[in-house]
């Protein structure tokens, strides 16, 4: 990847965690009556969700087999091992722990048995851990054979085919069924995500025209169509990462270089964000409702940069424990100040 568009990837993740945030606060308020029942806002939620855990994908696939080649598929097994399911385990009995805690207040009602098996299976928004583990070694294992890429596109074409069939219903509880649904955007990253949005030569207005106009699609397509969700999600990623290409590309213009570090700083530090944000935000949420406050505007704004903000102050905490032992708690706390090449690794998905 060119050096000056290097940052695209930590301005697509800001772009992405920022969403994530804003879609679980909407929810969180929906659960809790906050917001009543509204088409409006069941809209914007379906259009949230339409892309912004897809482009997570389609990022950690940018870098794939670049990690594979260092660390080979062993190497790479242990790195997600420590990297994904490490931090699945430890931050779901966190949260699942101060959510039963605070059953009283919280969306959320746990039992004692909820919060021992917390992370079997993975729950809430931890599932995103455990399915991109499971898409990484079976990608592994693919590319252990011949010919590597030609077998990987086809089994995102199937992958597809079986979106198609209705079998990547995430709602349902069918085992494999999220992996199914999100395997072909991580396989479109690998395969060349990264070079046909460089290759497309078009301008931020266009790109953000193309990226309205997939939504309105998307929005007015009766009963959201399998075949209409698959393209116009696709067509959102290109055209969100072609921005954050073009936007990477002026990171050191004087106008945008403060921006640009903020974004570029959310971005590094994705992975912390979303392991901690609900726990922030439903905080809020409760905060709020205790003293009677129901504005939605207060409650979706509050709710999203408390849900941003206060996980970076995890930062400084990560950076002294990593000292200490780097594999465990660089895992536990995944953050970091200074763009570097483990930084963009396929385990560290921030």
């Amino acid at each position: 990847m060119p050096m000056r568009t290097q940052f695209a990837p930590d301005i697509a993740k800001a772009i992405g965690i920022f969403l994530v945030v804003l879609g679980h606060v909407l929810r969180g308020l929906m659960n809790s009556g906050v917001i009543k029942d509204s088409a409006t806002w069941n809209m914007l939620d379906n259009l949230i969700y339409l892309f912004h855990m897809p482009l997570f994908f389609f990022l950690s696939g940018l870098f794939f087999e670049q990690t594979l080649l260092r660390r080979g598929y062993a190497g790479l097994l242990k790195n997600n091992i420590f990297s994904l399911l490490l931090p699945l385990l430890v931050w779901s009995y966190v949260q699942f722990g101060l959510q039963y805690i605070a059953s009283g207040s919280a969306n959320v009602k746990l039992t004692l048995n909820d919060v021992l098996t917390a992370p079997f299976p993975p729950r809430q928004q931890f599932w995103f851990l455990w399915t991109l583990f499971v898409v990484t070694a079976l990608a592994g294992a693919v590319m252990q054979l011949r010919p590597q890429r030609l077998l990987l596109g086809a089994v995102g074409l199937i992958c597809i085919g079986l979106n198609l069939a209705g079998f990547g219903d995430i709602s349902s509880s069918m085992p494999g069924s999220t992996m199914i649904r999100f395997a072909p955007y991580f396989i479109i990253g690998v395969l060349g995500g990264a070079s046909v949005s460089s290759s497309l030569k078009v301008g931020n207005i266009i790109a953000f025209f193309v990226f309205v106009i997939s939504l309105f699609v998307y929005a007015e397509s009766e009963n959201n169509y399998e075949y209409i969700r698959c393209i116009t999600s696709i067509i959102c990623i290109f055209a969100v990462y072609k921005i954050c290409l073009n936007l990477s590309k002026k990171i050191y213009s004087e106008n945008t270089y403060s921006i640009m570090n903020v974004l570029t700083f959310v971005g590094m530090n994705s992975m912390a964000i979303y392991l901690v944000h609900v726990i922030f935000s439903a905080a809020f949420r409760s905060a709020l409702m205790k003293f009677g406050i129901m504005d939605i505007t207060v409650h979706l704004v509050g709710g999203t940069f408390f849900g941003i903000i206060l996980p970076l102050s995890l930062v400084p905490v990560g950076l002294y424990f990593g000292k200490i032992s780097p594999l465990i708690f660089g895992s536990i706390f995944p953050v970091r100040i200074n763009r570097s090449i483990s930084s963009v690794e396929i385990g560290r998905v921030t």
